[in-house]
């Protein structure tokens, strides 16, 4: 994971935890459980920094992230903000 999304994804939890915010559910990497571990090896390497992604309820949330990020020089993060989301059914 390169450095600039560790830093960004500390400041997002300290940010989250200092202003108690609702609606901010972390990375991907947290936010999944695999069946069965022998594949995680397989969907690291299929996902790569997609796993460091963020997860947020909606884009004014991701957009209030990332003013503090800027606004504090502390990293970059990727937001997936749940109401932009598209998820076709099968």
């Amino acid at each position: 994971m390169p450095r600039s999304v560790t830093h960004g994804i500390s400041a997002i939890m300290k940010i989250v935890q200092d202003k108690q915010l609702d609606g901010y559910y972390g990375p991907v990497i947290d936010n999944i459980t695999l069946r069965n571990p022998a594949f995680r090896t397989a969907v690291e390497v299929a996902a790569g920094n997609a796993l460091f992604h963020v997860i947020v309820k909606d884009d004014q949330m991701a957009a209030m992230l990332m003013k503090e990020l800027e606004k504090n020089k502390a990293g970059r993060v990727t937001f997936l903000p749940l109401n932009r989301l598209r998820v076709e059914e099968t």
